[in-house]
């Protein structure tokens, strides 16, 4: 039977484009802002304290915020 995961969107900044390609291990990519140097990204919901986490020790990742949709 096919289950629903609770999903949170993280709103994650980055210093450069080239880093939404390492994002795809935390969670799912839904979106990449060239020009605004966003990437909008999927998380389940229990995991996001612990992978917020490892996204603000990353070097290239300036700011971690929950979106609120």
């Amino acid at each position: 039977m096919f289950e629903l995961t609770a999903r949170r969107a993280l709103i994650v900044r980055v210093a450069s484009n080239r880093v939404a390609r390492t994002l795809r291990r935390y969670g799912i990519v839904r979106y990449v802002s060239r020009r605004m140097h966003y990437v909008v990204l999927y998380v389940d919901q229990e995991k996001i304290p612990e992978i917020t986490e490892h996204l603000k020790r990353l070097r290239a990742v300036r700011s971690v915020e929950q979106s609120y949709r």
